[in-house]
C-alpha cells in the first residue's frame, strides 16, 4: 500500500469515498516547525488504515498528527 499525500486543503483522495466526503482541513492552530510533518502524517495515517479506520477517518488522524507535530520544535510531540 502507498500512501499519497496531497498538497490541498481538502480531503483529495482520489477515487474513494473519502474524496466524495471533502471537507477542509483546520489550519494547524500553531506552526513553528514543519520538520517530520510528512512522515507524521504517513504514521497515524497507515497506523489508522492497519487498525481498521476508514479512509476519511485515517486522513483526519493524519492531519491531526501532522497538525500537532508542526506545532512544537523537533520531530518530537511532546506527551
Amino acid at each position: 500500500m502507498a500512501a499519497l499525500q496531497l498538497l490541498c486543503r481538502w480531503n483529495c483522495w482520489p477515487n474513494s469515498s473519502a474524496a466524495r466526503e471533502a471537507r477542509p482541513f483546520a489550519p494547524a492552530a500553531r506552526v513553528v516547525d514543519t520538520t517530520a510533518a510528512g512522515d507524521s502524517f504517513n504514521g497515524a495515517y497507515l497506523a489508522a488504515i492497519l487498525t481498521g479506520a476508514t479512509e476519511a477517518e485515517a486522513l483526519t488522524l493524519g492531519h491531526a498528527r501532522a497538525s500537532a507535530t508542526i506545532g512544537t520544535i523537533g520531530a518530537i510531540v511532546p506527551r
